[in-house]
């Protein structure tokens, strides 16, 4: 206890005539204990190497591009299954004495697969260069409680940690496009770069059929995660993503050009020229957009997206939407019986753009996803009266308000915008955000059936609002101004002259690569030690 007095101060406030008991003094012991086991290992910056961080935005996308090597080479199961025998009680009928017939209750033992994705998570260490395979196991489907009210079950994620050794935090998304992990290693943060996931098909999104064990394969993908927002780089993250994203407009746009097909709206022009490519920034922005993200930091959200497109060769590939709608700008292709779906029909209504007939290939693929947005916003434009094709000669941004609302709820719901908000009154709707309702409100007839002695049916109109719509073009009123300055941005960074040398390549050494927790003992992070 006098070893405790002197290191801790309790000598000092004897000398100050304030005697310390010995429970007083052992509390302030387990409290600097305890102090130095939440202190992060490695924090000190004596104790990192400078080699390992990563200052600037080539250095992080490099790494990023490397962690994503790294996992495609990582041999692990991505899907995994694991059988249960399940004991059931049913009632079946037997032939009973003399013929009649009677019941019996037998057990039967029915066996049953529980399906689950494993997610490996390339981690990097900024303190010693290392980069480390974290793994986690996420049950498939994902378990769905009831939201009540009638409405469908909402799907919660779960996970369990299977890598020994790291602290693991779920911080949203369930998706291969949109999930995001925090990781830390003793108390050290480390950044999440990568991932590899299971490819499910559409058809097994909701199933768990076991077939899911022969079908699935595996893809590498770097979601957006929070961290990278807290960089002195991330405006050049950001750049570098803007002007990725634009190099495959403008690519789209020229193959449009060359194939030459001609606006619905406007014949006399060419397709390719009538839609700029700020447009398809816009419209890309606000599909892959969280609305309540969006409402929270539109600008956050909307940067978050272009550095998804500076980290991946194939941004948003995976998008699926709860309502199938998939890829970068999240085609539907839901056919009614005969009459095809969306992406369908585009494909035999522009026929001149030369678009790629299978829909999953087709509405993943980025510059084709382009090519078919075009033609989509055209056909709805063409369907338009004259005073709103005037308006989007004059403005756009204004004028594609109509457009852009039947891209996201169809035809129905631009006529229906149309003759509650007419070109003439839209601008000060869009300057001032303020959407009437009505021009979002229907009426629906639904016929109720009593089940009693005498079937009877009773006729009630339900009226609801179409709010997605409604703030879809908010978004897109709000994600001009954001658009605006990515383009600034986008021609400050083509007119710079190029670099004198590029920065040196920073190699991994494999000895630097942790697939369980192993605590590295030498330094990593330079490929000259």
């Amino acid at each position: 206890m006098q070893e405790c007095q002197e290191a801790h101060g309790c000598a000092g406030w004897i000398r100050k005539g304030k005697t310390w008991g010995r429970s007083a003094c052992f509390l302030l012991l387990m409290v600097g204990m305890l102090a130095g086991i939440a202190r992060p290992a490695g924090a000190d910056e004596g104790d990192c190497l400078a080699e390992a961080r990563l200052l600037t935005a080539e250095q992080f996308l490099e790494q990023a591009h490397k962690a994503q090597d790294y996992l495609q080479r990582l041999d692990t199961p991505v899907i995994e299954g694991e059988k249960t025998v399940r004991e059931r009680e049913i009632v079946v009928r037997v032939r009973g004495k003399k013929g009649r017939s009677a019941t019996r209750t037998v057990v039967r033992k029915e066996t049953h697969v529980a399906l689950s994705r494993r997610i490996t998570l390339a981690a990097y260490d900024e303190c010693d260069g290392s980069l480390h395979a974290v793994a986690v196991r996420v049950p498939h489907p994902l378990p769905a409680h009831a939201a009540g009210n009638g409405r469908k079950a909402v799907p919660t994620f779960v996970f369990t940690r299977l890598t020994p050794g790291y602290e693991v935090s779920h911080e949203g998304g369930m998706g291969v496009a949109r999930l995001k992990f925090s990781v830390s290693k003793d108390g050290r943060p480390l950044t999440v770069l990568a991932m590899k996931h299971p490819r499910i098909p559409s058809r097994y999104w909701r199933s768990g059929d076991p077939q899911l064990l022969d079908d699935t394969k595996a893809v590498v993908y770097s979601a957006y995660q929070p961290e990278y927002h807290r960089r002195p780089f991330t405006e050049d993250l950001v750049e570098a993503g803007v002007r990725r994203w634009l190099g495959d407009i403008r690519g789209a746009l020229e193959g449009l050009k060359q194939s030459g097909a001609r606006s619905f709206a406007f014949p006399e022009e060419s397709l390719a020229q009538l839609w700029p490519p700020e447009v398809l920034l816009m419209l890309g922005t606000i599909e892959q957009a969280d609305d309540g993200e969006f409402r929270a930091d539109a600008l956050r959200t909307a940067e978050a997206i272009a550095i998804e497109y500076a980290m991946n060769s194939e941004p948003f590939y995976y998008a699926n939407s709860s309502a199938d709608a998939i890829g970068p700008y999240q085609f539907t292709d839901n056919w009614k019986g005969s009459r095809p779906g969306t992406y369908s029909s585009i494909v035999r209504r522009c026929s001149d753009a030369q678009l790629i007939s299978s829909f999953d290939r087709g509405a993943r693929d980025l510059k084709n996803s382009i090519r078919a947005a075009v033609c989509l916003l055209d056909l709805e434009l063409a369907r338009m009266p004259d005073d709103a094709l005037r308006l989007f000669r004059e403005d756009y941004q204004v004028g594609a308000a109509y457009p852009i609302a039947a891209y996201n709820a169809g035809g129905r719901q631009s006529a229906k915008l149309y003759s509650e908000l007419p070109p003439g009154d839209l601008p000060d709707a869009a300057q001032s955000l303020d959407l009437p309702v009505k021009a979002f409100k229907y009426r629906k007839v639904v016929v109720l059936k009593k089940k009693k002695k005498r079937a009877r049916t009773r006729t009630h109109v339900h009226v609801y609002v179409n709010n997605e719509t409604r703030y879809y073009l908010v978004k897109m009123f709000t994600a001009w101004d954001i658009v605006e300055d990515w383009m600034v941005l986008a021609d400050a960074a083509a007119a710079k002259p190029p670099a004198a040398e590029d920065a040196p390549s920073r190699e991994v050494d494999p000895a630097c690569i942790s697939v369980a927790a192993v605590d590295q003992k030498t330094p990593c992070g330079s490929s000259a030690q």
